[in-house]
């Protein structure tokens, strides 16, 4: 089951939002237990006549016999009834030829609503890449094969790796529950897995008694191949399963297992080599000013202390008090203050010596990656070397 604030549900103005008839649609299929809670849901034509007190009074007060499925319709609705899902949602129904008429006036709860009760794997697939918006975290993998185009899964293929990733799920102590969400754009195929988390025991209240309820949240992952980079970015909460995600869709997309190797993609080494050169911006069109804020470098043993140096504007700092980034240990990430020119208010973002890079905004990354691969920040993709025919004879 989801877990949730139901707090946006239990006012009367956004329940009231909802046209009444959908609201009621919703509630229907869980009839039984809402009349053991006093509740009883009028036809489509008293629809108006809901008790909404009740309702709100159920929903702040849930037990735990509430049915799930009526949760997690509610947790996917309550996200998804805002106008930028909606605008989101309704691109999506028009590729798919969902088509929603009304001679009436709707708000966005409606909108999800209507759409529902056509495609409910719509919704929650547009909902899940709305959840994976909000990560700003991305692993990022290099690819080291010849340029080739990937080899689009089919639906058989994408039903596989449902079950292999199930099994998985199930191997490190989460649930079998486990569904692949597919979107393909010109220069990115993304792929979002949906799957239970690790259970949570919570204290619940029940009038005077106080049990305690195992839940299980669902978690997202998301694996993006970006074919203008050539490289496979990812998200997820297990570390395990960045292993798995880098074989599974280098093996499905270009039938080599070792297509995206985890390589080294990001280097601070520019930080220390140019010092405050290496942010220059130099008219870098999007970007108008970078600067470092903080550092974590690496000791040189397991067992020695990290440090961090931070100011407001750290080379500012170091070369006042006669200090340099020149050292032996290795810088494993830096902060930056960006300002951008669509915005004066600068945004941060940090860099991890390896692979892993964290943005304010999704957008950001690509002016950004732009000016990282111009100043040294991202290291060049080594294409195989094509073997000349005195070569290939020799290995023969």
């Amino acid at each position: 089951m989801s877990t949730f604030n139901l707090t946006r549900f239990t006012n009367i103005e956004t329940l009231r939002s909802i046209a009444p008839v959908n609201l009621c649609n919703l509630l229907r299929p869980h009839t039984k237990y809402l009349e053991t809670r006093g509740l009883k849901i009028p036809t489509d034509k008293r629809a108006e006549s809901l008790d909404y007190d009740r309702l709100i009074e159920i929903l702040r007060n849930p037990t735990q016999r509430m049915p799930a499925t009526l949760v997690d319709q509610l947790y996917v609705l309550h996200e998804m009834s805002t106008q930028r899902a909606m605008d989101v949602l309704l691109l999506a129904a028009n590729e798919e030829g969902v088509v929603i008429y009304s001679n009436e006036a709707m708000t966005p709860a409606d909108f999800v609503f209507r759409v529902w009760m056509v495609n409910p794997t719509l919704v929650e697939k547009m909902h899940s890449r709305l959840v994976l918006r909000r990560r700003r975290r991305r692993d990022c993998f290099p690819s080291h094969g010849p340029d080739k185009q990937p080899v689009k899964p089919t639906a058989a293929a994408i039903k596989k790796m449902e079950q292999d990733f199930s099994a998985f799920y199930i191997e490190n102590h989460r649930d079998r529950h486990c569904k692949v969400f597919t979107t393909y754009m010109d220069d990115k195929w993304e792929f979002t897995i949906a799957h239970g988390g690790l259970y949570d025991r919570i204290e619940t209240v029940e009038g005077d008694d106080v049990t305690t309820k195992l839940l299980r949240p669902r978690l997202y992952a998301t694996v993006a191949l970006d074919l203008l980079n050539s490289e496979l970015t990812m998200n997820t909460d297990m570390k395990r399963a960045k292993e798995l995600f880098r074989f599974y869709f280098g093996k499905l997309l270009y039938d080599d297992p070792n297509r995206f190797p985890g390589s080294t993609k990001y280097s601070l080494a520019p930080l220390v080599e140019l010092g405050v050169d290496a942010l220059a911006v130099n008219s870098f069109p999007g970007i108008d000013n970078v600067v470092l804020q903080r550092v974590l470098i690496r000791p040189d043993g397991p067992g020695d202390p990290y440090e961090i140096k931070g100011a407001a504007d750290l080379f500012e700092y170091l070369e006042a008090s006669g200090q340099t980034l020149e050292t032996q240990d290795e810088i494993a990430e830096a902060v930056l203050s960006v300002t951008f020119t669509d915005n004066r208010t600068p945004r941060s973002v940090s860099i991890c010596q390896g692979n892993v890079a964290s943005y304010t905004r999704d957008e950001d990354a690509v002016t950004l990656e732009a000016w990282m691969r111009e100043r040294g920040f991202i290291v060049p993709r080594q294409k195989p070397k094509v073997a000349t025919k005195n070569e290939s004879l020799a290995n023969v």
